[in-house]
């Protein structure tokens, strides 16, 4: 299904770009020069990374007609986008409290108030020896 959609896409994106498509022999696209040719493929790649990134992990992307951004820029972003994702599915989810190895403290709910306090300062004991640099516990 996917090289479908590509073709699909591909072919779109030729005839809005004014391009012959010969589908005969080779699916290739037949442009004015080399450079015109290579600039379309490139923005024909990047159309299609785009794409899948939209369908694989739901990316939103602003079309500006008229934009300055070189395609070459553009490829690069949209690679880095896919290995953020590829990276971010790949890591090993954990809390805080699994961070820090699941310390005994009593739930405030489970403390009377006279015990606030010392509970309190059991956390916050817990805190300066074992957590070094973590500003945010």
């Amino acid at each position: 299904m996917t090289k479908l959609l590509v073709l699909t896409l591909k072919k779109h994106l030729a005839y809005k770009n004014g391009a012959v498509i010969n589908t005969k022999k080779t699916n290739s696209i037949n442009l004015m020069d080399n450079e015109e040719q290579s600039q379309e493929e490139l923005r024909m790649e990047n159309e299609i990374k785009k794409l899948k990134l939209t369908l694989e992990h739901g990316a939103k992307f602003y079309e500006k007609p008229e934009s300055n951004l070189p395609l070459g820029i553009e490829k690069e972003f949209l690679d880095y986008i896919k290995h953020f994702e590829q990276k971010y599915e790949d890591v090993k989810r954990t809390t805080v409290y699994e961070f820090v190895g699941q310390p005994a403290f009593k739930k405030v709910e489970e403390s009377a108030d006279s015990e606030l306090d010392t509970e309190i300062e059991k956390v916050l004991l817990f805190k300066r020896t074992n957590c070094g640099g973590c500003y945010y516990l």
